[in-house]
């Protein structure tokens, strides 16, 4: 059974997945450092991985929704001690339909 919406915005739901057991001060948000994340070797030093995704209607919005899973990231690395995340943006490939979603995968990091 699928329910359908209209005009609502979906909501970003993340994840943090911490590399190590210690937990970290957390740090303020406004003060992470972002950048794109450029090839697999940029992951090394790590603190944890982010991941967000948020649910896509249409092709328009990959931008809108990167941003927004972005802003949700650099939240969540922060209350986990981070002051650097890089990151990639993932796009649905093929049709979409109500399984599709806009995803981020980042990397946190601690000076």
């Amino acid at each position: 059974m699928y329910f359908f919406t209209s005009n609502n915005e979906a909501e970003t739901k993340g994840v943090y997945l911490p590399k190590y057991s210690a937990e970290l001060p957390p740090t303020d948000p406004t003060r992470v450092r972002v950048y794109n994340l450029r090839y697999q070797s940029d992951t090394q030093g790590n603190i944890g991985q982010v991941r967000t995704s948020t649910h896509v209607s249409s092709e328009k919005d990959f931008q809108k929704l990167c941003d927004k899973n972005l802003k949700e990231a650099i939240k969540l690395a922060a209350q986990h001690g981070a002051h650097e995340i890089k990151y990639i943006c993932l796009y649905p490939e093929g049709q979409i339909n109500e399984l599709s979603s806009v995803q981020l995968r980042g990397y946190a990091f601690r000076d």
